[in-house]
């Protein structure tokens, strides 16, 4: 059965937005169909399962803080401006 990004985000218990960050890095099964995004939910569910659910959780942690916490990644309006 196919899902969209936001089931899977549900089913995973994460952002949409971090679903797609995912998906661009490789971290996650998913099919493109065009320019849409599916995964099979059989497949997450298996994820979530195994035990490479709580490294994937650990790692996805792991890329979010440093997607947040990094000066590249930030907003314009969080950076500390240089004097």
């Amino acid at each position: 059965m196919w899902i969209t990004v936001k089931e899977a985000a549900i089913i995973l218990n994460i952002k949409e937005k971090t679903i797609y960050y995912l998906v661009n890095q490789g971290l996650i099964p998913h099919y493109r169909i065009g320019k849409m995004v599916r995964f099979n939910k059989e497949e997450l569910s298996n994820l979530m399962r195994s035990k490479k659910a709580g490294a994937m959780t650990a790692q996805v942690k792991k890329i979010v803080r440093s997607a947040y916490n990094s000066s590249y990644g930030r907003p314009d309006h969080l950076k500390k401006e240089v004097g």
